[in-house]
């Protein structure tokens, strides 16, 4: 081990305690922010762990420089929706209007898969006090529904956070993985189907009262 991972593993524990309650502090304000929205699951969220965290450093410490200031994705929140449209709805109510500050925004594919990717600064107010120099100054905010979220779990730990140093191509697990997104993307499709029927009979049953 190198002095700078035994330094930055050391860090971590310090860093990681306050981000806690950061993480804890945002998340509720998120949940109230997103309360009466509808089709929207209970949002959830992390402080990245240590593992997970040195690796991605480590990786390309150029990039990551200073690396808890960084990794944008140290304390990361989940939003997942039932349904694929309201992911974009969600997306654009966070966009304009949770903390107002965003540094960077896109829609990402996985696999076919379309969710969203927000990158916010967070307010000083919710910083301990007073910060350190090095504390975390972003948070990743991700928007997907419930199947993408099932299929993308399992495929990072697969693909990405195994200690098998399985990256890249890897044929068979690329294959089952690709099939499971359709699958996936399938169910998203069919349930996409039942709320679209679902809201016509429900407007046509109002109309009758109504009439």
């Amino acid at each position: 081990m190198t002095d700078f991972e035994r330094q930055l593993r050391k860090r971590y524990n310090v860093i990681a305690t306050a981000a806690e309650s950061v993480l804890s502090r945002i998340l509720l304000d998120l949940r109230e922010f997103l309360q009466g929205v509808p089709y929207v699951d209970t949002p959830s969220g992390r402080v990245k762990s240590k593992e997970s965290f040195v690796a991605k450093v480590l990786r390309d410490p150029d990039k990551y420089n200073p690396p808890f200031q960084r990794v944008e994705d140290l304390i990361g929140l989940r939003v997942p929706v039932y349904f694929s449209d309201t992911s974009k709805d969600v997306y654009e109510k966070l966009r304009h209007g949770f903390f107002s500050n965003v540094e960077d925004s896109h829609k990402n594919y996985e696999s076919g898969y379309e969710g969203f990717h927000l990158i916010q600064s967070i307010p000083l107010s919710f910083l301990p006090q007073p910060p350190p120099s090095d504390f975390p100054v972003l948070i990743e905010i991700q928007v997907r529904t419930l199947f993408l979220h099932a299929w993308a779990q399992p495929e990072h730990l697969f693909r990405y956070k195994n200690d098998l140093g399985l990256r890249g191509d890897n044929g068979e697990i690329d294959r089952r993985l690709k099939e499971l997104s359709e699958l996936s993307r399938r169910s998203d499709r069919i349930l996409m189907d039942l709320k679209g029927w679902y809201e016509r009979t429900k407007s046509d049953r109002n109309s009758e009262f109504r009439n």
